[in-house]
């Protein structure tokens, strides 16, 4: 039989389980409307995630894409479009 922590909700569904797997929040930078890479050795701890906040004072259908990806504890942008954008790039791992 397993052990561990297990929380049901009222209708008797787990709600958490330690194996689930947890996000932890690791920080966030700005695009300053230019491509660019930002290392956090925090990176390599886990599974890596991120999410593209884009300006508020931008329409969806006016804004670019910025690709993103991680590598080596290297998050690594690069606008797509020529009209750039300071998106905010939130990271962590799970």
């Amino acid at each position: 039989m397993p052990q561990g922590l297990q929380i049901w909700d009222e209708s008797g569904n787990i709600v958490l389980d330690l194996t689930d797997n947890f996000t932890r929040l690791l920080g966030s930078v700005y695009t300053n409307f230019a491509n660019g890479r930002h290392y956090d050795a925090n990176l390599l701890q886990g599974r890596p995630w991120f999410e593209v906040i884009a300006p508020s004072e931008s329409s969806l259908i006016s804004i670019g894409f910025l690709n993103v990806y991680v590598s080596d504890g290297t998050l690594v942008w690069t606008h797509e479009a020529t009209a750039r954008y300071n998106y905010k790039i939130v990271y962590g791992v799970y």
